[in-house]
């Protein structure tokens, strides 16, 4: 190191040690912005993990991720066209909803339609970015989502090993039917009936009394007053 490299080091060294500590440990490391948290959560939002489940080729990569950037800049846009009179409603709301319990009603139909609208609008285009995927990995990815609240549903019988790879497995065939990503809260149909299917033929005789209960009593017969009556 030359004296005046040597000399330049040591300026450097007593700038940085003046400043002020928050400062210090901006000028050490640059702060980079955070990623910003979607409030549309997607199955596409992590995907490493779905490629990694469903074995998503480079093309099928490539198709998401351009799906992906259409759908987040067309929500903007709805958003855009429409938050306003959101905000409008609700606030409308806020104060009192009107003169009277009608046109209170009114407006929180209005708001229930719009935030509907909007949901409807994410669910096409999640079913845009899903029908990407082949029917085998859609039965891959919705087979979890499906298996969890039907595996939850038979906890009490204690399942073998065998009976919950069955269970997964039905899941599986069930999930490449759907044509969108699994979500409970919206395919509880889809989970019902599973849960009739495991019930018939999975279960052993013995799970299914036993998941039924023990049979109830025969109502005690009234005791009969002193006349017989």
């Amino acid at each position: 190191m030359s004296k005046r490299t040597g000399m330049l080091a040591v300026a450097a060294g007593l700038a940085l040690a003046s400043m002020p500590a928050f400062a210090q440990k901006a000028a050490r490391k640059p702060s980079t912005p955070p990623k910003a948290a979607s409030k549309d959560p997607s199955f596409t939002d992590d995907m490493e993990k779905l490629t990694s489940a469903v074995g998503l080729t480079e093309d099928q990569q490539k198709k998401l991720g351009e799906l992906r950037t259409a759908r987040d800049a067309a929500i903007v846009k709805w958003d855009e066209a429409n938050q306003k009179r959101i905000d409008t409603v609700q606030e409308q709301i806020k104060k009192g909803g009107g003169k009277n319990a009608r046109a209170r009603a009114q407006l929180e139909q209005q708001l229930k339609g719009l935030q509907t609208a909007r949901r409807t609008f994410l669910a096409s285009h999640e079913r845009q970015m899903f029908a990407v995927l082949t029917r085998e990995q859609r039965g891959k990815w919705n087979a979890p989502i499906l298996a969890e609240p039907v595996l939850k549903e038979f906890a009490k019988v204690k399942l073998d090993e065998e009976q919950t790879q069955k269970v997964r497995q039905l899941c599986e065939v069930r999930g490449q039917g759907v044509a969108a990503p699994v979500d409970p809260a919206q395919h509880e149909g889809t989970i019902k009936a599973l849960r009739q299917q495991v019930f018939s033929s999975v279960l052993t005789p013995a799970q299914r009394n036993e998941l039924a209960g023990p049979p109830k009593a025969a109502p005690k017969a009234k005791p009969r007053n002193r006349t017989g009556k």
